[in-house]
């Protein structure tokens, strides 16, 4: 079930016209309509995928200024939010991602925004929705909330579909209904899947790839649903070929980087493993401290757990590093420990013993 987090690929966003072409000439054409907005939200998006936080702070800024159609800032920041609270390992934006998530579906869910304006706006509004409730489920997985998590991965599902009917041309909206539909078949247990559901892993996954070529937004983050995949379905080779795509155009994401070096561990390559570690080590090191709307970010949990698994790769081949990082744990890092979704003491106390 906590792979309900893969709906972050149904994050997409709507925009004005430009007003640099006739509004009257092109208001009706679905593709153009929304060109800005797209074009922005991708770029949002890509400073997220590569953890270049205080640039994309800056640039939201533009982005909220110049979108006035749909409440379309809070479902980015929620992006954001629950992006840090999975890769750096910390709940210490929750109260933030909860603010914004809340303001994100109510507004969303107003049937009233949709007066007047066609059915091209309401697709738009719809995959905003299914956005947010897909943002609200991985958090809930987060959490253990289970139940509700699923709740709103079927909500986001049945809401990208009937924006996707209203506007055929929204081909992203697939990736977030492929991820469900995959998950949702992996996840639910054998006996339940073939006789209330089916097994549909394989139409989920082909879903996603359908969107690659012609995706306007969510390209890297199809291809990291497809990297979840494949490590669930053990095939690494695979993983690894997406995850090398989305570091050709994110090479600081945290997360890729991570579950790279967990297909490599597998495939019984720990020396290019260990290399991924230590070069994510010192982007976490760089994000700790950024002010995030106010907000300082404490990396040292991130920290522990890439120190954790340099630690125990290097104790596997026998290197002796030169870097003392017990010491720097011990002396620092503990001292800064925070609560997490994983066991990040448990890391803590081993690193003292190897």
């Amino acid at each position: 079930m906590k792979y309900l987090i893969f709906l972050i690929l149904t994050f997409y966003l709507p925009s004005s016209y430009s007003e640099t072409v006739s509004k009257e000439t092109k208001k009706n054409e679905a593709g153009y309509r929304w060109e800005t907005i797209d074009s922005q939200t991708k770029k949002a998006l890509s400073y997220i995928a590569n953890d270049d936080y205080v640039n994309f702070e800056k640039y939201m800024d533009s982005v909220e200024k110049s979108n006035p159609e749909l409440p379309i800032a809070n479902s980015i920041w929620a992006a954001m939010y629950y992006k840090i609270t999975e890769e750096y390992r910390t709940k210490e934006f929750e109260t933030d991602f909860d603010e914004v998530i809340k303001k994100a579906v109510t507004a969303l869910e107003d049937e009233k925004m949709d007066k007047d304006k066609g059915d091209i706006y309401k697709a738009k509004r719809l995959q905003f929705l299914g956005s947010a409730y897909g943002y609200r489920g991985m958090y809930r997985t987060l959490k253990g909330l289970w139940a509700s998590a699923f709740l709103d991965g079927k909500r986001a599902y049945h809401v990208l579909e009937d924006s996707l009917k209203l506007d055929p041309s929204l081909i992203d909206n697939k990736a977030g209904m492929g991820t469900y539909l995959y998950w949702r078949s992996a996840k639910s247990g054998v006996v339940k899947y073939l006789l209330f559901w089916g097994d549909k892993k394989e139409e989920g996954i082909n879903y996603i790839k359908s969107t690659l070529d012609d995706s306007k937004i969510i390209k890297l983050w199809a291809l990291g649903g497809l990297v979840r995949i494949y490590i669930e379905e053990k095939k690494g080779t695979s993983a690894i070929e997406s995850a090398d795509k989305i570091l050709e155009d994110a090479p600081n994401d945290i997360g890729t980087l991570r579950r790279k070096a967990f297909v490599l561990e597998k495939q019984k390559k720990p020396e290019q493993a260990l290399a991924i570690y230590q070069k994510m080590l010192p982007i976490l090191k760089n994000n700790d401290g950024i002010k995030i709307r106010g907000k300082e970010l404490n990396t040292a949990n991130a920290q522990i757990e890439c120190i954790h698994s340099i630690l125990r790769l290097n104790k596997l081949m026998k290197i002796d590093d030169t870097v003392d990082y017990k010491t720097e744990v011990k002396d620092k890092l503990r001292k800064r420990m925070t609560d997490s979704y994983i066991e990040i003491q448990n890391m803590a106390d081993e690193i003292e013993k190897f």
